[in-house]
């Protein structure tokens, strides 16, 4: 048996512990980026959980988690005055949520030791399925949030994400915290089949590289030489329009009819010179309510017709209802005559940004004006059936973040998946790219293709494999094309859905139940 360390000692050990976990965290995203450290990041949270006490393991989870999150989300002291109309309340605020979302790590972490003490089970086994149940739970709710997550800073880990395509998201952070627990087993020499364990938990990387290297391609980003040519058969030929539109302007009903000629002008130049069968223009990029206002509609359509090309806007929307007025933030889709023929109303909204969470149970909230919006969510999913493309799923910025919703367009008919978002209001810090990443996962997942169309970038293409084509920098005007082959049918994961996500959670219960039910005496620990 190893012996706890003394009070201080093991005080000291949990705060080096978890900011330790913490640092590498955060060093394994953007901004550094430094991804192989989501493999070891963990390891001092387990040295903590071998030599402490169930309130020091939870200290140092607790810290990892707050830590972790102030850092990784520091972003959001970036909005500026035009966003927010509370500047001062940004650091508390950011303090609150990076204080509540740490619970998340936290708990697995004491209950991994919990069920170290009384029943003689090693975190190393337990710790992977606790700590994936509860990060999916993180992900639900009135303020469901999956920023943060470690399967995340591995997107552009090509190899090592193909499991996504068989087990979902989930399997990621899973596979992940079990790699750590390898690692830290072999390290310290205290399971005898840790090098059998680390040598399975790799295979998913290898046959993932295998996977890739036998997987056609089939996205083609289009140069000035490819421009003259029609699409190869099969392909499908997209317009991306990173418009760039200033945030100083974007809102100002006295640049609005600017705005909207801007856009006009660069979908005239991509129509004209890279001839798309699809164009799509970034989240919100026709400013205010584009159909309500007869002149910014008229311009629309102009644009449109005269290029003669289906084009997908993103704009915002509304609906008379008794008490007053619906609010939606929408995709709509103009046909070549530029009449709209159909149109997507953004599903999953940001907490306190796009509408207030809790306000039913304290409306007080509703009262407060952080500079918020307040979105009604939409009620059907984000399908386009276009003639000559097929059928495309739509997810507007934020909802990129939510595996479900991708899977079941995907499972529903979509063969393509397009994200539009304006990030501008990140700034230059590292924002955008950690927003990014998510398309890439739900384009592996899926087993589709997705085109990702930012205001101010970042814009790209994801191949069904999760390789990356075209990807443009923050805060520049580009037109940029991508021949694409359409999904070939749903990936396993998107015919049996998050089957991993349901076998972890039944066996994170199991463990709860365990933890808190009969067992040994308190104290007794694995060697």
């Amino acid at each position: 048996m190893t012996e706890l360390l003394p009070s201080r000692g093991s005080r000291l050990a949990a705060v080096g512990g978890g900011l330790a976990s913490a640092l590498l965290m955060w060093a394994a995203a953007p901004p550094l980026d430094l991804r192989g450290f989501a493999f070891v990041a963990l390891i001092p949270i387990l040295w903590v959980l071998h030599r402490s006490s169930k309130p020091r393991a939870f200290m140092a989870g607790y810290l990892c988690g707050t830590v972790y999150f102030f850092l990784h989300l520091n972003w959001i002291l970036k909005l500026s005055k035009e966003e927010v109309t509370i500047p001062w309340i940004m650091i508390p605020a950011l303090a609150l949520l990076a204080l509540y979302f740490a619970l998340f790590q936290a708990v697995p972490v004491w209950l991994a030791s919990r069920l170290r003490d009384r029943r003689g089970w090693s975190p190393v086994w337990t710790l992977p399925f606790l700590w994936t149940a509860f990060d999916a739970l993180k992900a639900t709710g009135e303020i469901a949030f999956s920023w943060g997550s470690l399967g995340y800073s591995i997107a552009p880990l090509t190899s090592a994400i193909q499991v996504s395509s068989f087990a979902g998201y989930w399997a990621l952070p899973l596979w992940i915290v079990a790699l750590n627990g390898a690692v830290w087993a072999l390290a310290s020499r205290r399971h005898p089949r840790a090098a059998f364990a680390l040598g399975l938990l790799l295979l998913p990387w290898a046959i993932g590289a295998w996977t890739v290297g036998r997987a056609p391609q089939t996205v083609t980003e289009v140069d000035a030489t490819l421009a003259q040519q029609s699409p190869r058969d099969g392909a499908i030929r997209f317009g991306l329009v990173q418009a760039n539109t200033p945030r100083e302007i974007k809102w100002d009903p006295d640049y609005r009819q600017i705005v909207i000629q801007d856009l006009v002008d660069q979908t005239d130049v991509i129509a004209r010179e890279q001839r798309p069968d699809l164009i799509i223009w970034p989240e919100t990029a026709a400013p205010l309510r584009v159909l309500w206002v007869e002149q910014l509609r008229q311009m629309v359509r102009d644009g449109v017709k005269r290029n003669q090309t289906w084009t997908l806007v993103g704009t915002l929307d509304a609906a008379k209802i008794e008490e007053g007025y619906e609010h939606y933030n929408s995709a709509i889709l103009f046909d070549p005559e530029g009449e709209p023929s159909a149109k997507y109303n953004k599903r999953q909204m940001v907490p306190f940004g796009e509408f207030t969470p809790w306000k039913g149970v304290a409306p007080w909230l509703a009262e407060i004006d952080f500079g918020q919006s307040e979105f009604t969510p939409g009620r059907h999913p984000g399908q386009f059936d276009v003639e000559g493309v097929g059928r495309l799923s739509c997810l507007i910025c934020f909802e990129s973040t939510f595996p479900t919703l991708a899977r079941r367009d995907v499972a529903d008919g979509a063969r393509f998946l397009i994200n539009i978002t304006n990030d501008f209001w990140f700034g230059p810090g590292s924002g955008p790219t950690q927003a990014a990443r998510f398309a890439i996962l739900r384009a592996v997942e899926n087993r589709t293709p997705l085109l990702r169309c930012a205001n101010s970038g970042i814009t790209f293409a994801v191949d069904p494999y999760g390789r990356v084509y075209g990807e443009t920098e923050l805060f520049e005007t580009v037109l940029c094309s991508f021949d694409v082959e359409p999904g070939r049918g749903p990936s396993f994961h998107t015919r049996t859905g998050d089957w991993i996500l349901w076998l972890t959670s039944v066996l994170a219960s199991v463990l709860i139940f365990c933890a808190w039910v009969g067992g040994g005496p308190p104290g007794t620990r694995p060697s």
